[in-house]
């Protein structure tokens, strides 16, 4: 059985085709067999579309679609085959110390020792992997393999978007090793030398930072969950990122901010007048700016959850997402109005679906943004979509709201122990008569009320 190799990885495999043999002669057993090597071989391409750079990467890829062969009994006996293949590799092993014939193009040679001048440590390490690969009696697990064991368990219970940004990190995280190592042997002297030397040169935010790390240690922490290794090497490292406390430039810049009234003014008579009252744009800005919610919970707002005075957030990201948000008195006609005229079981209709997680707030926000950045001409970086919730909490405060009060309107941890510990929360009549305490410039809110 053979499965030709696409040009882009013929520097990879080294390969035109990839030949495997089925291990049998009777027709019936080759026909069945057939597709189950076919899929292995095309697995095992596919794989190697990520290693494309690294020929390291798509050795070892190679040695385990070998072993996983051999135990499937593709390749005749299983012990004779394996002492074969861990015998090929010691013969790869000298070829690179002591390279004969074609290979010594390019290669400088200790000539009375007829070795390599120069050695990869980081090669000599992956022969000494496949020779494991073929002669231990336990399962090897690299990284790469224990990353979509782990996923493939996750799937239920975290999101597509954070599955992908975990694969993404992993993988950054093998190409700086230069190889996909067994989870066993990755050191925290490793761990901390990917921090120093790969993490925090990323020119990226510190938050972001921490993901790449919190996404190996999450990875590394069901491995020991699941005894694949003994340690977690990245434990508590994303600790060590530490943003400055002395102000910046940029970090001034790029923080989010409230809204100004002439940027709410921009926005909502650009929804207006390019978009119209009627595109879901129009409700969409004006609940986050009166309520504070995040995007996503305005989307996900149903009929059955909104009330004369409030609107119930059952299902949120965690316990204090969980509330209920009061309803200013110059948004109820437009609530009311949305109430009456929804033609699905949502507050605001027909929002379409996408992103990752399939989400229904992903069209809409890119949406706003490009009518932010567009028609309301704010070009400004820190100003974004989330900056409503900036807006409503400069707004509670100007306003005299207790501080506890407004974290709890916005879905914010309570800072005081007393209050955050002890107390269940105010009543629903101080969340009401607290929200309609927020007044914006009479300009902005004529928008509203004129239409």
């Amino acid at each position: 059985m053979q499965v030709r190799v696409p040009d882009s990885l013929y520097h990879a495999t080294g390969k035109r085709k990839i030949v495997r043999s089925l291990g049998t002669r009777i027709l019936a057993e080759a026909q069945v067999l057939r597709h189950q090597v076919v899929g292995e071989i095309k697995a095992y391409l596919k794989s190697l579309s990520g290693s494309k750079n690294n020929p390291n990467l798509a050795f070892i890829h190679e040695m385990m679609q070998h072993r996983k062969a051999i135990d499937l009994g593709l390749h005749g006996n299983r012990e004779d085959a394996l002492a074969g293949a861990a015998l090929s590799v010691d013969v790869l092993r000298d070829n690179y110390l002591s390279p004969t014939g074609i290979a010594r193009k390019g290669v400088e040679i200790d000539h009375e020792r007829d070795t390599r001048l120069h050695v990869d440590e980081t090669q000599l390490n992956q022969f000494d992997l496949a020779e494991r690969i073929f002669t231990s009696s336990t399962e090897i697990i690299l990284i790469s393999q224990a990353l979509t064991h782990h996923l493939d368990e996750a799937a239920s219970y975290i999101r597509n978007q954070t599955c992908n940004d975990r694969k993404r990190h992993v993988k950054v995280f093998i190409d700086w090793l230069g190889q996909d190592k067994e989870v066993s042997h990755v050191t925290r002297k490793e761990a901390a030398r990917y921090l120093t030397e790969k993490v925090m040169k990323l020119d990226l935010a510190i938050p972001t930072k921490k993901k790449y790390i919190g996404s190996l240690s999450a990875l590394f922490a069901w491995c020991k969950e699941r005894c694949y290794c003994d340690t977690n090497p990245f434990d508590g490292l994303a600790q060590g990122i530490k943003s400055t406390t002395r102000a910046t430039r940029q970090k001034t810049e790029t923080k989010r901010r409230p809204f100004t009234t002439s940027e709410l003014l921009s926005i909502f008579n650009a929804i207006s007048q390019h978009r119209g009252v009627d595109n879901p744009l129009w409700p969409y800005a004006w609940i986050a700016l009166f309520t504070g919610m995040r995007s996503n919970e305005i989307a996900e707002i149903r009929l059955i959850d909104v009330y004369e005075d409030y609107i119930n957030i059952s299902e949120a990201k965690n316990h204090n997402s969980a509330r209920k948000v009061p309803i200013h008195a110059t948004l109820k006609p437009l609530v009311q109005k949305l109430k009456e005229t929804s033609s699905d079981d949502y507050l605001i209709s027909k929002l379409g679906r996408g992103g990752e997680d399939n989400k229904r707030n992903h069209l809409i926000v890119k949406r706003f943004s490009s009518l932010l950045r567009g028609k309301a001409g704010i070009k400004d970086k820190a100003a974004v979509y989330h900056c409503f919730r900036n807006t409503l909490a400069n707004a509670l405060e100007n306003a005299g709201v207790q501080l506890s009060t407004a974290e709890q309107i916005e879905g914010h941890r309570r800072q005081s122990m007393t209050y955050g510990l002890y107390s269940h929360g105010v009543e629903l009549s101080v969340l009401i008569e607290s929200i309609n305490k927020v007044k914006f410039d009479k300009k902005v809110e004529d928008l509203l009320l004129n239409t």
